[in-house]
């Protein structure tokens, strides 16, 4: 669960970074969406590992 909080974070801190860096921009745009699609994938991955174990 640490690990998983600490991935979170690190991919808040690439977002806003890329965000001030590119500007609100398409691109930019859609490397968040991507990494908000990747932050799910991950979570659903997790929430359908936990019970299990």
């Amino acid at each position: 669960m640490k690990s998983k909080q600490r991935k979170m974070t690190k991919q808040t801190q690439t977002n806003e970074t890329g965000t001030e860096q590119e500007g609100p921009t398409s691109g930019s745009k859609g490397v968040a969406r991507r990494n908000l699609i990747e932050d799910i994938t991950s979570r659903a991955i997790i929430v359908a590992t936990v019970p299990t174990s």
